[in-house]
C-alpha cells in the first residue's frame, strides 16, 4: 500500500505558479494585518515582512492562508 502525502505548497502552488508565470507572487514571512476592500470586494491586502508595513493590490484574487479561520476572522473584524 503507498501513501502520497502533499503538501500545499506542492499541489496548489507549484501548479499555480506553472500556469501564472510572473503574475504569481508567493510571500513567506509575512503578516497580514488587513484586508483591504472596495465595497465589497476585496482588492488588496497590508502586510508587513522585514519589519515594514507593505501593500500588494489585486487584479484578480485576493488569497490568505496559513491559520486562515483564526486569522480571517480577526481581519474581517
Amino acid at each position: 500500500m503507498y501513501v502520497l502525502c502533499n503538501s500545499t505548497s506542492s499541489t496548489y502552488l507549484h501548479s499555480a505558479e506553472k500556469h501564472a508565470g510572473s503574475k504569481l507572487k508567493v510571500l513567506t514571512d509575512a503578516l497580514v494585518t488587513r484586508v483591504m476592500f472596495n465595497k465589497c470586494q476585496a482588492t488588496g491586502v497590508e502586510y508587513v515582512s522585514d519589519g515594514q508595513t507593505k501593500q500588494a493590490v489585486a487584479t484578480r484574487e485576493v488569497i490568505t492562508s496559513l491559520f486562515a479561520f483564526i486569522v480571517s476572522i480577526q481581519l474581517l473584524n
